[in-house]
């Protein structure tokens, strides 16, 4: 399976838990945009990642110069990585795709030595946390909407959900670019999406339609 996601796709959280669970092969990636297709080099590269897997499989005659060549880009990409947690990503990445293709352990020995260092190990840590972080947030805002059924718990319920959405429109709208605008943007599409169908409170939904995010597309 290859998946792909924006960076403010509803869905990224959703790929990203996913990349998470999988033990069978698979890779996801996620560029830079909302809940749109993919870029045409990351539509390339899962078109390539699925010929790998077909040649691993046996599904597919080995071409070595194709090999050659994808293997080449990875190592380019990985050379090219801003950050070391990055790198490692990618490192495991070409350590699973060509496995059994070529000769990795030079590159699976790498990305175990990068995870060993600190500030490594704090990076990938954080990443994970920031996702359960956002999981969190979506369970809370469910949960309370939930709630809403609950006439004895509805006034509050209510107020709590002004205040979250709120407070996800700030860092929505933020002017910079950042983790928190995105995460905000992302938790303000997966509320808006949907919400009749999981809510009948009229007044939530009204109030829902003034944070609905504008245009989901690239950029």
């Amino acid at each position: 399976m290859f998946g792909t996601a924006g960076t403010e796709d509803f869905n990224y959280l959703e790929m990203r838990m996913l990349d998470r669970a999988l033990t069978t092969p698979h890779r996801v990636v996620v560029f830079e945009g909302g809940h749109t297709l993919p870029p045409d080099a990351v539509a390339l590269d899962a078109i390539e990642w699925l010929e790998l897997q077909a040649m691993k499989s046996g599904r597919r005659t080995r071409d070595d110069a194709l090999i050659d060549r994808l293997f080449d880009r990875r190592q380019r990409a990985i050379a090219a990585s801003a950050t070391p947690a990055g790198t490692v990503h990618l490192l495991k990445a070409l350590a699973d795709d060509f496995g059994g293709l070529r000769d990795v352990s030079a590159a699976a020995a790498r990305a175990s030595e990068l995870s060993k260092q600190q500030d490594v190990k704090r990076a990938l840590a954080r990443e994970r946390d920031d996702d359960d972080a956002e999981a969190r947030q979506l369970e809370d805002v469910l949960r309370l909407e939930t709630d809403l059924r609950d006439e004895a718990r509805r006034p509050e319920s209510l107020g709590r959900l002004r205040d979250a959405l709120s407070r996800c429109a700030r860092q929505a709208g933020a002017a910079a670019d950042s983790p928190e605008r995105r995460r905000a943007r992302r938790v303000l599409r997966t509320i808006t999406m949907g919400a009749a169908e999981r809510v009948q409170d009229i007044e939530y939904l009204k109030l829902l339609e003034q944070y609905r995010q504008p245009g989901s597309g690239r950029g």
